[in-house]
């Protein structure tokens, strides 16, 4: 196992970032900015139901927005989604993560995570 040290974790997700981890929690703040994958829709079908037409859409991710440059000492923590976009699109990036390892409360939300994920 590697050890990667690094100076700051900017959350490109809309949620605060709370690891749990020791019994500690270190809350990481939204940064205001979010990264997100494009989205491209095309109109492929419509459903009849109810007496309701439902359109269905084909859907593919392009591009990932507001994703900064790599940065000496900074990682990126953004959507699943977005950081399949950037494996993609970006192989190269090594400084991209998304949360990982849910911690639940007695309803099954999740209120924080123990540790974070490559994709």
């Amino acid at each position: 196992m590697k050890e990667l040290k690094i100076e700051k974790i900017v959350n490109l997700t809309p949620h605060p970032l709370n690891l749990m981890m020791d019994g500690e929690e270190i809350v990481i703040p939204p940064s205001g900015v979010i990264a997100r994958a494009r989205e491209e829709r095309k109109l492929i079908e419509v459903i009849s139901y109810a007496g309701k037409e439902i359109p269905v859409y084909e859907v593919a991710y392009g591009e990932v927005e507001n994703l900064p440059e790599p940065e000496a000492g900074v990682i990126y923590v953004v959507s699943s989604l977005a950081a399949q976009a950037v494996r993609r699109s970006q192989p190269h990036r090594r400084d991209v993560y998304v949360p990982g390892d849910p911690v639940r409360d007695h309803q099954g939300r999740i209120i924080g995570m123990r540790g974070l994920c490559k994709i």
